[in-house]
């Protein structure tokens, strides 16, 4: 294995630094809270802690009168995420105290989740939905004895997430008969991503699918009989597909469940992640057979990253 190497880009010292902004709404989804912003009376101490990504662990199948035992696979943990901040309002301790409360009163109990975002000039927008965990006691740091006086406030919290993977906004593509055939999706998380399409309009049939991984969909027209249209069916004009591993499903656009239809149809490779050339994309296959000018198929997907960055 060779070693990556690294070249630097082109633009000045400007163009080559990197920032992280951290950024809280609140459990009520409407108080927000900007670390970083000159006039917030919330500010981070420190970098946050537990942004390496969640920890896992090895399942294995013991078995009686041998050593070790039959290893099974790694199941994802929930991350720890700690928060060292501080609270003041340069107006009186008692707007200090003030805006400590509203920043406790945002977190909740836990109940409802508040999220979490990580900000980057390269990777842009990640967040991760997390509930308070535990608050240490808070260090009221006077500037005096006076009992009730307040310079600033400082307080760690720690948060528990609730999925292992920080996420971005969804990915989706469009392709017409036009641009099917040179179909490809860059994977923008890394982790795979198991695709979502929805497929429209006129055509005789459509492959789809990730490189070879493929299957063939008929004319979703032709899914109907006579006697159901006599039962007051409606007709069936597309697809919307779910070929995650976990749960698969082949619906029609209006929602009806398709995959009794499809037993053995689904797909077993999703979009592998992005490695270290951030840049490559995935080629896909959509291949319609005699498609309508408006025949459209849309793919998508949820980007997923261990680290926000």
């Amino acid at each position: 294995m060779s070693l990556i190497r690294t070249v630097g880009g082109v633009g000045g010292q400007w163009a080559r630094q990197d920032f992280l902004r951290f950024y809280l709404v609140g459990a009520d989804h409407a108080t927000r809270w900007a670390f970083g912003a000159p006039d917030s009376p919330v500010r981070l101490a420190t970098i946050p802690t537990g942004l390496q990504g969640a920890g896992f662990k090895h399942d294995y199948q013991e078995f009686v009168g041998i050593d070790g035992g039959l290893y099974r696979g790694t199941t994802d943990q929930r991350a720890s995420i700690t928060l060292k901040l501080w609270v003041a309002d340069p107006r009186s301790s008692a707007w200090a105290r003030r805006q400590h409360t509203l920043w406790r009163e945002s977190l909740g109990r836990g109940k409802t989740p508040a999220r979490l975002y990580v900000i980057s000039k390269e990777s842009g927008y990640w967040w991760v939905d997390v509930r308070p965990e535990t608050i240490a006691e808070v260090d009221y740091m006077a500037e005096s004895d006076v009992p009730g006086s307040v310079g600033e406030i400082g307080e760690v919290v720690t948060f528990t997430t609730d999925r292992s993977f920080w996420t971005r906004f969804d990915e989706i593509r469009e392709f017409t008969p036009a641009t099917g055939f040179t179909a490809s999706l860059r994977n923008l998380g890394d982790q795979e991503a198991w695709l979502r399409w929805s497929i429209t309009g006129a055509h005789n049939g459509v492959e789809i699918g990730i490189g070879d991984d493929t299957r063939l969909l008929p004319d979703p027209r032709t899914l109907r009989k006579y006697s159901d249209f006599l039962a007051g069916k409606d007709p069936i004009y597309g697809y919307l597909i779910d070929t995650d591993e976990t749960w698969p499903t082949i619906m029609s656009t209006s929602g009806e469940d398709l995959q009794p239809l499809f037993p053995m149809v689904w797909w077993s490779k999703p979009l592998p992640p992005r490695g270290v050339e951030r840049g490559k994309s995935t080629p896909l296959t959509i291949s319609p057979k005699n498609p309508g000018p408006d025949f459209k198929v849309e793919v998508a997907y949820t980007p997923r990253t261990e680290q926000a960055w």
